[in-house]
């Protein structure tokens, strides 16, 4: 899983966003939130699914 981003543009997978600001703080949002998705999917595979 990963994110389109361009840095000189900034855009996140084709969202352009005008303040370096909430660029950087969406893309951070982002990739934390999609670190937490992976996590808990493989715990859950780890679990066997049962919980």
């Amino acid at each position: 899983m990963s994110l389109d981003i361009d840095k000189e543009k900034m855009t996140i997978m084709g969202i352009a966003f005008e303040n370096r600001s909430v660029f950087k703080s969406v893309w951070y949002a982002l990739s934390t939130n999609m670190i937490r998705l992976v996590r808990n999917l493989v715990h859950f595979i780890i679990d066997d699914g049962t919980n």
